[in-house]
């Protein structure tokens, strides 16, 4: 299960408002990165896929592959701002787990190749 919280919804809400797309929802993506821990990203999304796990949190779809949902169980989605700007940030669980079991990671070890 993946959880967002009401920052992250709210935010989501704003920028469909001001884009005028209350109609879209928002795909969120993960990869897995091999070394450098996942990877995420995040889209605009008018509808679902056959695959998707749709998430409805006040109004606002989020929806997720069956892929980066496996990777996301657990994973809690937050909205941040700072003095570095402000964006989503994803609290992950199964990416310490994955960082851990992998151990070092260099050219020719594990599954993690250079180049």
């Amino acid at each position: 299960m993946i959880t967002i919280t009401e920052k992250a919804v709210d935010a989501v809400k704003d920028y469909l408002k001001s884009e005028q797309k209350e109609d879209f929802g928002l795909r969120i993506v993960a990869q897995d990165g091999c070394c450098s821990g996942m990877k995420y990203g995040f889209f605009l999304a008018q509808d679902g896929s056959d695959d998707d796990t749709i998430l409805e949190y006040d109004g606002v779809n989020f929806y997720v592959d069956a892929n980066s949902g496996t990777l996301l169980a657990g994973a809690k989605v937050d909205f941040m701002s700072g003095e570095h700007g402000e964006g989503f940030y994803i609290e992950n669980p199964n990416e310490a787990k994955d960082q851990e079991q992998s151990g070092s990671c260099g050219c020719g070890s594990g599954g993690c190749g250079c180049g």
